[in-house]
């Protein structure tokens, strides 16, 4: 008599999976969108290498400000192994992304 799965018997299984793009958010604070003016990334020292990833970026930069973008590479001096990638930057009140004066 056979009872249940015998040891040489397999059962099909799925599963869904949800791919998440944006790991992390960096938002200005509640005041941003009245005032238009989020916050800001500036890499702005020698030698200073910035690796940007998988983040999302919303209500960022300041309207009317030079500099104040969202992402500000600065005379960083030889940023090849610096980056932004897989990124998202929507709602900003200045440019996105400035690579100002590097090698």
């Amino acid at each position: 008599m056979k009872t249940g799965k015998q040891m040489n018997d397999s059962v099909e299984m799925r599963a869904e999976v949800g791919l998440l793009t944006r790991n992390i958010l960096v938002k200005g604070d509640e005041l941003s969108q009245e005032q238009e003016f989020g916050g800001h990334i500036i890499l702005y020292h020698e030698g200073v290498i910035g690796r940007i990833s998988d983040a999302e970026f919303y209500n960022m930069g300041q309207l009317g400000q030079m500099g104040r973008y969202t992402i500000h590479f600065h005379q960083i001096g030889n940023a090849s192994d610096s980056y932004t990638k897989r990124s998202s930057m929507h709602h900003g009140y200045n440019r996105a992304t400035t690579i100002h004066d590097i090698q």
